[in-house]
Parts: structure tokens; C-alpha cells; sequence
């Protein structure tokens, strides 16, 4: 008993140290519920990503890619100050296809920056009804990990003001 309760304390201590301690992923649904809500595909289009394009992602072949409001300000960079990171509240929405004309989803990913760290809710196709991934799964983690702040179909603005 003492071996088993030590593992389960490493275990939950080592989720905790994950970004903020006070992190706890939001409940299944809730990011989708809301950019569905605000109408995602309204919004920007990420850098360079102004229509469907091609990808070797684990997202499907062909790419669409959605950014709200405080992240499409800040790949902007009106103030030519560049960035580090993401500002808090930026969210990205994937959606990923088969080929250049199926409007049938293979996968709708999205990410969001909560308390500083990013949060992902994955779902396969447009079967809405549990996402596959949600919160901060390694599989997640360990790919936009190579990211510039977690994020690898743009990067970060650079300083252009002296």
C-alpha cells in the first residue's frame, strides 16, 4: 500500500507541475461549445493560411486554420515590439480534411492559452459527442512542444520597431 499511494502522489504531483499548478482543464466541450458560439470560422485566417492548404500534420491532409481576436492582434504586431509568446485568451482552431475538396472533417482541433499554459480539445470528424484529446495530452504536448510557444504553422511576430 505504502509503494502504490507514493506512485499515485508522484503521479498527481507531476500533472500539477504541468505549467500552472492551478491549472484544471475545463470540462468536456466547453472550448468547442464556445467557438462555436463566437462563429469560428468568421474569424482570421492564421498567417499564410488563407484558404485550405496541404499538410503532413496527424491533422488530415488538407488544413484550414482559424485565430481569434487577441491572437490575430497579436500576430499583427502593430506596435512592432514582436513577441515571446501567445497573449492569454488566444485561440486556434484546426480543421482538418481528407483532400482539397471533401467538406466532410476528419478532425476539428482546437487550442487555447488558459492561465498562461495552452489547453487543447481534439475531436475526429465532426463527431462532436467526446473530444479524443482534451486538456494537455503528451501527444499534444510533445509535437507543439517544437513550437514557437506551442504554436507551428506560424510563429511569433518579430521586433520590427527600434
Amino acid at each position: 500500500l505504502g509503494w502504490a499511494a507514493l506512485a499515485l502522489g508522484l503521479c498527481t504531483l507531476s500533472a500539477a507541475c504541468d505549467g500552472d499548478p492551478g491549472f484544471a482543464p475545463a470540462p468536456d466541450h466547453e472550448l468547442l461549445t464556445q467557438v462555436q458560439t463566437e462563429k469560428y470560422r468568421e474569424w482570421t485566417r492564421a498567417p499564410g493560411r488563407d484558404m485550405r492548404q496541404a499538410t503532413r500534420a496527424p491533422h488530415g491532409h488538407m488544413l484550414e486554420i482559424f485565430i481569434n481576436a487577441p491572437l490575430a492582434e497579436a500576430q499583427a504586431n502593430a506596435d512592432g515590439l514582436g513577441r515571446t509568446s501567445w497573449p492569454e485568451g488566444s485561440i486556434a482552431v484546426l480543421e482538418g480534411y481528407a483532400d482539397e475538396l471533401t467538406a466532410e472533417l476528419s478532425q476539428v482541433a482546437i487550442m487555447q492559452k488558459k492561465h498562461g499554459v495552452w489547453y487543447w480539445e481534439q475531436y475526429q470528424g465532426d463527431d462532436f459527442e467526446r473530444p479524443r484529446f482534451s486538456g494537455r495530452p503528451d501527444v499534444c504536448l510533445g509535437c507543439h512542444n517544437t513550437g514557437q510557444d506551442f504554436t507551428r504553422s506560424f510563429g511569433l511576430p518579430k521586433k520590427t520597431a527600434e
